[in-house]
This record gives C-alpha cells, sequence and structure tokens, in this order.
C-alpha cells in the first residue's frame, strides 16, 4: 500500500520548492549570482557626456587624409557607437560628411603659436571636458620641410609646458591626453620625435602627481608606410590608428576621470592670461 507524505512533511516539501524557485527566478544558486543576469561594467557605468576639443596643427586638422577628417570621425563614430554621447568643438570645422567637425587644428602653427591662438580666440572659455592634445610636430622638423625652424629643437618641452599650464589654469577639471606625436621622415627628425616623445610621458607622471588628470598617449606607431611622402601626415591608415589610440584611452580612464562639463563661459579667467612665449 502507498503511504503518503504526512500533512508535517507535505508543508516542508513545498516550502523547499518554493525557495529553490525563488532562487532560480533571482538568479541565486549553490554558486552565487548568476552570471547570466548580472549587466557588464561598461552598461552599469552612465556615460558622462563628452564636450571633446581636439587641439593642435594640420595633422589634428586632417590634413590630407579622407574627406580632411583625420582621425576625428572614426573616433566619434567609435565613441558613439560604444554609447557616449560627444560634442567635438572647436573655432574651425573641416571634413566631409562629417556633421560634428569643429576642432581647433591650426595647420604649419608651431606650440606656441597654438598657445597664443587658444588664448586669442578663447576656445577654453568653452571649457571642455576632454582635451586631445597633438602637438610639436612643427616645433621639431624643418618647416615645410625646407625652412629652418623658428624655436630650438631643444627648447620643445619647455613650450610644450608652457601650453599646458594655459590649458590646465582654465579647464583645471578637463582630462587632458596628451598625443607622443607620430613619426616624422625627414633626416634626423625621428630622433628628435623619440627624445620629445619620452619628455612628454615624464611631463604627464609630474602632471598626474600634481593632481591633474593628465596621461600621455602614444602616437608614435604612426611611422614608416602610415606617413604620407610629404614626410609630416598621416596616411588614412596612419589617422585610423591615430582614432584606435584616442578612444582606447578615453575607454581605459579611470572612471571618475571626467566629470560633466561646466557652463561654458564668455571670458577667460583672469589670473589664467598667461604671457605667451616670444
Amino acid at each position: 500500500m502507498l503511504r503518503l507524505p504526512s500533512v508535517r512533511n507535505r508543508v516542508a516539501i513545498t516550502f523547499l520548492v518554493f525557495v529553490a524557485v525563488l532562487l532560480l527566478y533571482t538568479g541565486y544558486g549553490w554558486y552565487g549570482p548568476s552570471l547570466r543576469r548580472q549587466k557588464p561594467l561598461s552598461a552599469k557605468l552612465d556615460k558622462v557626456p563628452l564636450r571633446l576639443l581636439p587641439l593642435g596643427d594640420s595633422i589634428t586638422e586632417g590634413r590630407f587624409g579622407q574627406g580632411n577628417n583625420g582621425y576625428r570621425l572614426n573616433l566619434r563614430n567609435q565613441l558613439l557607437q560604444s554609447g557616449y554621447t560627444v560634442d567635438f568643438i572647436g573655432s574651425l570645422s573641416d571634413g566631409e560628411d562629417n556633421p560634428d567637425g569643429e576642432h581647433e587644428g591650426h595647420g604649419g602653427f608651431h606650440i606656441k603659436e597654438i598657445q597664443a591662438k587658444i588664448l586669442e580666440n578663447g576656445i577654453l572659455n568653452q571649457h571642455p571636458n576632454l582635451i586631445l592634445l597633438h602637438a610639436g610636430s612643427n616645433d621639431l622638423t624643418w618647416l615645410f620641410g625646407w625652412l629652418p625652424p623658428q624655436d630650438p629643437y631643444e627648447e620643445t618641452p619647455q613650450r610644450f609646458e608652457s601650453l599646458l599650464d594655459t590649458i590646465l589654469c582654465e579647464c583645471p577639471d578637463a582630462v587632458l591626453l596628451m598625443g607622443q606625436i607620430v613619426d616624422n621622415k625627414e633626416y634626423n627628425a625621428s630622433q628628435r620625435i623619440q627624445g620629445f616623445n619620452k619628455k612628454v610621458e615624464i611631463i604627464a607622471e609630474q602632471r598626474r602627481a600634481s593632481g591633474f588628470k593628465v596621461q600621455a598617449v602614444d602616437h608614435f606607431g604612426v611611422s614608416g608606410d602610415l606617413i604620407q611622402p610629404d614626410f609630416i601626415h598621416p596616411t588614412d591608415g596612419g589617422y585610423e590608428h591615430m582614432a584606435n589610440q584616442w578612444f582606447h584611452a578615453i575607454q581605459n580612464l579611470p572612471a571618475d576621470w571626467i566629470q560633466p562639463a561646466r557652463e561654458p563661459g564668455l571670458d577667460a579667467t583672469e589670473n589664467c592670461k598667461a604671457k605667451v612665449p616670444s
């Protein structure tokens, strides 16, 4: 004769079944939280909207790249596809089929000229929360390939630091990614550029130690066949490499570095109107 469980046992069995179903539903079991219910880290973090300033010379402009977009359109597309809201800013605009082509890339400019221009046009008053700086190519090579340099090669790091002073005075809370600049095929230029790029890494470490959110990004991989026949500007493949390097650096920033951009101002902070080196 089949013996049925007692009332007490039936209650216990019912309770155990209920607990098992509850654990399965909430994603817990013998091995802790169910991985299939956990969102990836990137999905958990709300990405802060980017007000992005591309700053530099003709390489920032995108000279001789497809559609004169340089790295900018490729980078923009990668950021959008990764869930960022991004607004490129600048006093200039270039790029075919680029709905957000603003930038601050001044062709042929040396570091001190870039510094003078951003003080003059007040672009830093827009308070970007992310700045991509690639500057120094014109300081370390013969101008247009045949004119002697305006300023001593060996003082390029000092001019670079003066530019940083201007940027970080007006935008102390911005993330500043400083490019270790692309290679150059001009005679002896590559050696000078490698020396400068080492200094950029040291400068970045020093600025971080002072509390600024500064990081070096290596673009020296743009060399060889990734440089145009003019010895200076990247090919389309070189610009793509730059976009990937910028994007990788942005993706791997400390989680709390990028903060919401401040409201744009009308005038520069008075004590930030630094004297431009002569």
